[in-house]
């Protein structure tokens, strides 16, 4: 999952506000767009690029999430999606 590799690396994260990201991330995580969404998409980019404080917040969430999360916590999270994918 390239979402919890990114957290282990600290590594800032621009994602769609898919329910899977959300559980990564957090409700409140500043670098959600919405799905299909270019313009927004393109709006955070630009504002990474052009906005240093901005992209030091993301970071900054990212490690925090990380903290958070631990491989069996994700582990668990993986098989309760693939047993109610399987029902």
């Amino acid at each position: 999952n390239v979402i919890s590799e990114s957290l282990a690396l600290g590594t800032p994260i621009i994602a769609s506000d898919i329910d899977g990201n959300i559980g990564m991330l957090g409700n409140r995580y500043p670098g959600y767009y919405k799905v299909g969404d270019e313009r927004e998409l393109k709006k955070i980019l630009i504002k990474c690029e052009t906005e240093p404080d901005f992209l030091r917040k993301l970071r900054k969430h990212c490690q925090n999430r990380a903290l958070l999360i631990s491989l069996s916590e994700e582990t668990s999270r993986w098989s309760a999606i693939i047993r109610e994918l399987s029902n």
